[in-house]
């Protein structure tokens, strides 16, 4: 992530981030990164838009990141999204291009 640009916002992140210890914060520009674990020890991520412009699209994003053109770009719910000009624009829908369960790839063989 550092290669993308990512910087840990603490000294002691990257080392919590590379053993896996949790909560640790990212940043990238405007964008925030937060990770943490729940109760049942599972992975949270939470994405969060420090712009002049208060963002809500980030809510339930799956993935977050700043395109070489400078805008936001994120995925929700199999959706790839862009806020450019105050608005959010969407890019693709990927919901169509999911593989077959494996109930439904043994049903139809």
């Amino acid at each position: 992530m550092q290669r993308t640009g990512w910087r840990h916002v603490d000294p002691l992140c990257a080392e919590a981030v590379a053993l896996w210890k949790f909560p640790a914060t990212l940043q990238k520009g405007k964008l925030e990164l937060r990770l943490s674990s729940s109760v049942e020890y599972q992975r949270v991520k939470e994405y969060v838009w420090h712009g002049p412009k208060p963002m809500s699209g980030l809510e339930g994003a799956s993935w977050a990141d700043i395109d070489q053109q400078g805008r936001l770009i994120y995925a929700r719910e199999g959706r790839l999204y862009a806020f450019a000009k105050d608005r959010e624009i969407g890019i693709a829908d990927l919901n169509l291009d999911q593989p077959p369960s494996r109930l439904e790839a043994k049903t139809t063989d």
